[in-house]
């Protein structure tokens, strides 16, 4: 059974965020989702656009092979996170 716990944290300028929840016993394992308003992310730095770059410029060297799993792997993932009411994509 999972238990929810809602906590506000602000993030500090090194990208770290502190939550304090004194109800958990020390060394509980526990999943964190991290939800943010749209309006709150960054524009992505240069350093970020020049690895998304690196990483088209990588792909291109996919073989044809490649290329066909890379898109069958696509339509899978889509496949997946269809609901009822869904048309084939």
């Amino acid at each position: 059974m999972m238990t929810a716990v809602r906590r506000t944290a602000t993030v500090q300028p090194n990208g770290q965020l502190q939550l304090d929840v004194p109800e958990l016993a020390p060394g509980t394992v526990t999943e964190v989702i991290v939800l943010v308003p749209s309006t709150a992310t960054r524009e992505p730095t240069v350093a970020a656009k020049l690895a998304t770059l690196d990483q088209l410029r990588a792909m291109s060297t996919l073989t044809e092979e490649q290329v066909h799993q890379w898109i069958e792997d696509i339509r899978l993932e889509r496949l997946a996170w269809r609901i009822p009411g869904d048309t084939e994509p």
